[in-house]
């Protein structure tokens, strides 16, 4: 249909394409047609990941600079994780970047033992993105009123 809507208002002279991805708000959006991992994939590899080497430099001197792996580099690589999800490609590098922010990064060290010592538990992003994925769902659903939530399930249900 958007395609159709394009070319009809190309043909009264009002200039419209179509895209299959578009970032609104930070988050990249595909409309269900594909999985879209490239706006991810840059907070991780080319934001959190140079913030997350600056970290550990400050670390080697002063120890009390891990706590703005929190701060910084969480944040800024997990930006809209709920919306599209993360693959676990993804939250393995996210994960790799928390530890580069300890005085352990690029060491041998197991990657989820030295976070959940630094960091807590729940601060891992294989465990973390999955369980706030879900509590968004979660939120939206109970938000949801009576006549939205049987809408989605006869769609369900004809699909």
């Amino acid at each position: 249909m958007t395609i159709r809507v394009a070319k009809k208002l190309t043909e009264e002279g009002i200039p419209l394409g179509t895209a299959d991805t578009h970032d609104d708000v930070g988050i990249e959006m595909a409309a269900g047609q594909t999985r879209t991992d490239s706006t991810m994939n840059n907070r991780s590899f080319c934001k959190g990941g140079p913030r997350a080497n600056r970290i550990h430099g400050l670390v080697q001197s002063d120890p009390l600079a891990t706590k703005l792996a929190m701060t910084g580099v969480q944040p800024t690589q997990s930006y809209g994780h709920q919306a599209m999800g993360a693959s676990s490609f993804q939250q393995k590098a996210m994960a790799k970047n928390l530890k580069n922010c300890t005085r352990f990064g690029g060491t041998a060290s197991c990657t989820t033992t030295t976070i959940a010592w630094k960091f807590g538990m729940a601060a891992d992003p294989c465990i973390r993105l999955p369980l706030e994925q879900l509590d968004m769902w979660a939120q939206v659903w109970y938000s949801a009123t009576g006549a939205d939530k049987q809408e989605h399930v006869s769609v369900g249900r004809r699909s």
